[in-house]
């Protein structure tokens, strides 16, 4: 019954702590290193900015549609008698 205690009191004095660095300008920022650290509100900013870009450059890369030589040759087949299926049956 102590562990959930020491848990939640932890998280509180996170939060907290949150609030005070907040109100002299500081914040919680990631630590290079791996962790948290304590840095300026700036700091915290251009983390924020760069995890911005970074996102964006990540929803630009878009995979292409799977090209016709990257089928195996028994798929090709089955996809090929397929479409063939597909544009008959459209036309009757």
């Amino acid at each position: 019954i102590r562990e959930p205690q020491a848990v939640t009191t932890l998280g509180w004095a996170f939060v907290i702590g949150g609030f005070v660095l907040n109100s002299v300008g500081f914040a919680w920022v990631k630590d290079p290193s791996g962790g948290i650290g304590i840095g300026s509100l700036d700091e915290r900013d251009f983390q924020r900015e760069i995890i911005r870009e970074r996102r964006k450059d990540t929803e630009g890369e878009k995979k292409p549609p799977l090209a016709a030589p990257e089928i195996d040759i028994a798929n090709k087949a089955q996809v090929v008698s397929w479409v063939e299926k597909q544009q008959n049956s459209g036309s009757a």
